[in-house]
């Protein structure tokens, strides 16, 4: 036991935090390929519970993605009758989206599996080990955010985006007008 835990405290924690992460992420992909929706689609199925109708714009906004990308994703749930997208009565130039049933039941069904999956992981650690882990996770976590990093879900959590304008490569403006990037 003795070798086991120096040889634990040899091995790099950042290691474990990123092999525990790859793994959650290709778990929850594996229930994907069962015909469950991807991410994306489960992230705007929120949004549209808590919003009974959004404007596209405003989905991109709420979940920091860009609008072209929202666009797709709307597209694809909309063949799928997820949503429904029709142009708002008063500026044509908006395109509303609401939840239909299909995307409701959808929604339930994914809330469904992740509780099951929730209850199967933690079923694998006792309560002490439960608590000894939250209690590191948030210590963690308050390391992350001392150093700039939010917890908040932000697209692939790269921070805000810039929706016109790209990144800041060569031949790349800041995005505002006039100006050219900082290359530091």
């Amino acid at each position: 036991m003795e070798i086991n835990r120096k040889q634990n405290q040899e091995k790099d924690l950042m290691e474990y935090v990123l092999r525990l992460s790859r793994m959650a992420r290709r778990s929850s992909g594996k229930r994907r390929g069962a015909g469950h929706p991807p991410r994306g689609t489960m992230r705007v199925l929120h949004l549209l519970q808590k919003n009974e109708s959004m404007r596209t714009g405003d989905i991109a906004e709420a979940l920091d993605i860009r609008p072209g990308s929202v666009t797709e994703i709307l597209a694809k749930m909309e063949a799928l009758e997820l949503i429904r997208r029709e142009k708002d009565a008063d500026d044509s130039r908006y395109v509303n989206v609401s939840m239909t049933e299909k995307g409701s039941e959808t929604l339930a069904e994914s809330s469904r599996h992740y509780e099951e999956r929730r209850a199967k992981i933690n079923a694998v650690l006792s309560e002490e080990e439960r608590d000894q882990f939250i209690a590191s996770s948030e210590k963690l976590i308050a390391f992350f955010e001392e150093q700039g990093v939010s917890g908040e879900d932000r697209g692939r959590g790269r921070g805000k985006r810039r929706h016109h304008g790209g990144g800041r490569g060569p031949g790349r403006g800041s995005g505002r007008k006039g100006e050219k990037g900082n290359f530091s």
